[in-house]
């Protein structure tokens, strides 16, 4: 299941109805940051990168580039 679907982060809840929930995401080690959980640099508007996870505008404008250029980064 795995060696197809590659992932990188993970995240499991378990509802107070009892429902367990599994989701995965891939998240390129280029458009990974600290804190940043199940979602890319380049996922971020530009006010969430500045003032929630302090991603340089620089660094935030190069992965943005890079996953409009990359159809398949978008999948």
């Amino acid at each position: 299941m795995f060696k197809s679907n590659p992932w990188t982060h993970c995240h499991i809840s378990l509802s107070v109805s009892g429902k367990f929930n599994i989701r995965f995401a891939y998240i390129s080690e280029d458009d990974s940051w600290p804190n940043l959980f199940m979602r890319g640099i380049s996922d971020l508007t530009e006010d969430e990168a500045e003032n929630i996870y302090y991603v340089p505008k620089e660094i935030w404008e190069k992965r943005v580039r890079v996953k409009i250029k990359l159809p398949e980064f978008n999948k």
